[in-house]
């Protein structure tokens, strides 16, 4: 949910991953029903879907937040976060990435630097001064992105 000092708010669901585990779950439900001794059908369902569940609530969606301060992106429901203060961040060094589809989803380690992305495709990146490494963030909106930016890039 967008607060009041964000100057940028996105929020992107994996619904890839979401479909993917909702299919695991009705495979595992129809095989249980249709095993001959349901008491270890439901045992199997017990053990298989808590992990799912837990994966479906950790990553179920990627929130992009920016104000004048602070750049996070945070996973699910916000267990998995990170932050950033945007005097750390070099705006100008920022550059323009295209994440292929086999870089996955979520936290994904690069040559220069981190990928966080919720798809494949638009990704900005901003340079860290403390880490000397780039930040990838996946965004299907770069271009209003772009645009909150330019507030912190020198003229």
């Amino acid at each position: 949910m967008k607060q009041q000092n964000d100057i940028f708010f996105e929020r992107q669901y994996l619904t890839l991953f979401i479909l993917t585990m909702i299919i695991s779950l009705a495979i595992l439900l129809l095989i249980s029903t249709l095993s001959p001794n349901k008491e270890e059908g439901m045992l199997a369902i017990a053990i298989v879907s808590v992990p799912l569940l837990i994966a479906v609530l950790l990553f179920y969606k990627m929130d992009t937040r920016m104000s004048d301060t602070e750049l996070s992106v945070s996973f699910g429901i916000g267990l998995i976060k990170k932050s950033w203060k945007t005097n750390v961040l070099d705006f100008s060094v920022s550059k323009n990435m295209n994440a292929p589809w086999y870089y996955g989803i979520g936290i994904r380690i690069l040559n220069d630097g981190l990928l966080y992305n919720a798809h494949h495709g638009d990704a900005i990146a901003f340079f860290n001064k403390e880490t000397n490494r780039f930040i990838y963030i996946g965004t299907k909106e770069k271009a209003n992105f772009k645009l909150f930016l330019n507030r912190f890039t020198p003229r």
